[in-house]
């Protein structure tokens, strides 16, 4: 099960989506999967003599998107596996920023960088039922996921090549306005004088 956080409500959570994987599947397969909004971000294009700020809509695949990406990892009792893209593992990124967030040494909270979420099965990872777990991609947008099952294979299942399946997509949210915080925002705009980009606004303001 995946959630996200509210817009304009960061504490609470709501279902995003529902899958269905093998154990022998690998992490970078669930983070494929998941639908996500920062995956429909415009691709910012090289600038030219006569073009800047040039944009392009996202249409490859979540593999061939994952391979552009600003980066993955997820966390998982402690251990952060990052997505290995380069020689800066997202993993390398993330970890000096959970670190500097133990605000006491003494209490028992411990990272440590894991293997690639290319080569982590989920057989090989100790997972508890009902336990949230934590996925950060795209520099700032984060997904938790929990595992609600675990069971044996059943002779009325799918074939193994039918999995990850998806039983539950709940449609995105829109972002409220970042100016009033009360209304969906419906413009994105560049550039905008708050310094922030995308800068999204209602229609009012």
């Amino acid at each position: 099960m995946i959630l996200n956080k509210l817009s304009g409500r960061r504490r609470q959570l709501f279902r995003s989506s529902q899958h269905v994987l093998l154990s022998s599947q690998i992490l970078v397969e669930l983070s494929d999967v998941i639908p996500c909004t920062s995956n429909e971000l415009p691709r910012e294009l090289p600038d030219t003599p006569t073009e800047r700020t040039r944009y392009k809509l996202p249409t490859e695949s979540a593999a061939a998107a994952r391979e552009t990406s600003p980066g993955c990892a997820i966390c998982i009792n402690g251990t952060v596996y990052g997505d290995r893209n380069s020689t800066d593992d997202y993993s390398d990124k993330l970890l000096p920023l959970l670190l500097r967030r133990i605000e006491e040494p003494g209490d028992g909270v411990s990272f440590r960088k894991g293997a690639s979420i290319r080569e982590t099965t989920f057989a090989s990872l100790s997972l508890q039922l009902h336990k949230s777990y934590w996925m950060l991609h795209f520099g700032n947008c984060e997904h938790y996921f929990l595992i609600d099952q675990i069971r044996l294979l059943h002779a009325s299942d799918p074939p193994p090549s039918a999995y990850p399946l998806t039983t539950h997509i709940t449609p995105p949210l829109l972002d409220l306005c970042r100016a009033c915080s009360k209304v969906p925002a419906v413009y994105a705009i560049d550039g905008d004088i708050f310094g922030e980009t995308l800068f999204v606004k209602c229609g009012p303001c």
